[in-house]
């Protein structure tokens, strides 16, 4: 990348409740990604999560990194399987949350940030 071109980080909602990644304060290094819906995530179990978005465009260098929330950790015993969202990647996008506890977790309005995202050059 070059030191004129700036770094830009696309999504497209293809869910009507979805919302764009942001950052809770402006020094946050990563930004919140949010459940378009309320689902259940068993007991020692996991579920994959609907975001109701797709990546539309990343600067070329960069990709996109799937990391955990410590709030939903320690509150909730919920992690996020990790993972790169490759910069070509267009498909849906969901994350996937295990839960370490022995009941059910409902993800409703109150617990909607369920992971952070953060852009890396490589």
């Amino acid at each position: 990348m070059s030191s004129k071109e700036q770094l830009s980080m696309k999504f497209v909602k293809t869910h009507e409740d979805a919302k764009l990644p942001e950052r809770a304060h402006d020094s946050d290094s990563g930004y919140d990604l949010y459940s378009v819906s309320e689902v259940i995530v068993p007991g020692r179990g996991s579920v994959v999560v609907p975001v109701g978005l797709t990546l539309g465009y990343l600067t070329p260098g960069w990709w996109f990194r799937v990391e955990p929330r410590s709030g939903l950790g320690f509150k909730h015993n919920l992690q996020p399987h990790l993972g790169i969202i490759d910069n070509g990647y267009r498909g849906d996008l969901g994350v996937k949350l295990y839960n370490f506890s022995n009941v059910n977790i409902t993800l409703n309005k109150i617990i909607k940030r369920i992971s952070n995202g953060r852009k890396i050059n490589y």
